[in-house]
């Protein structure tokens, strides 16, 4: 009887010491492919986060929200904002907030980007410029980022090298 407990808990045991690092590739801890987390700085615009990555042949931004912009705009020019910011596709539909002032005509912006790649820093640079858009620090500035498949924890390391970002980590996926 003792032999078949000491058994039973050996092999209870060995169930429960599976490697936990969390870098491990092994199959005990997988992550997603393919895909990066991250949190940002508070004082990094997209303009800053999408010309950094752009340095990477294979990164691009999936998602991030939120980023807060400032502008001072006249509220007939209100509707014109809605409409350009609808209008991008990297905007996520919905997610554009504006919080409007008539008494100082100053709008704050806040913006859920989506699927940002590095052409549509031109189009970004074009509306920023159009409506003044100043961006504000913002604590809650997080997201993830789509990187070469098999290169996650290389990414990991590098960014976090990088002052614009807080954290950066894999996206584990959990298995119970």
């Amino acid at each position: 009887m003792k032999v078949i407990i000491f058994i039973v808990t050996i092999i209870l045991l060995s169930a429960c010491s599976k490697d936990k690092s969390p870098l491990s590739s092994s199959p005990e801890n997988n992550y997603v492919q393919g895909e990066v987390s991250f949190q940002l700085q508070d004082s990094v615009s997209l303009l800053g986060l999408a010309t950094y990555l752009s340095k990477f042949d294979s990164v691009s931004i999936d998602e991030v929200f939120y980023f807060k912009y400032h502008a001072v705009v006249p509220q007939d020019s209100l509707a014109a904002l809605y409409t350009a910011l609808d209008s991008k596709p990297y905007i996520m539909s919905g997610s554009d907030h504006v919080l409007y002032s008539p008494s100082n005509s100053e709008a704050v912006i806040e913006l859920w980007i989506k699927t940002f790649k590095s052409n549509d820093l031109e189009d970004w640079s074009a509306l920023k410029k159009r409506f003044s858009l100043v961006h504000l620090p913002y604590y809650f500035q997080s997201g993830k980022m789509k990187v070469a498949t098999g290169r996650e924890q290389e990414y990991v390391k590098i960014f976090l090298t990088s002052n614009l970002f807080k954290n950066v980590w894999l996206q584990y996926i959990h298995q119970d």
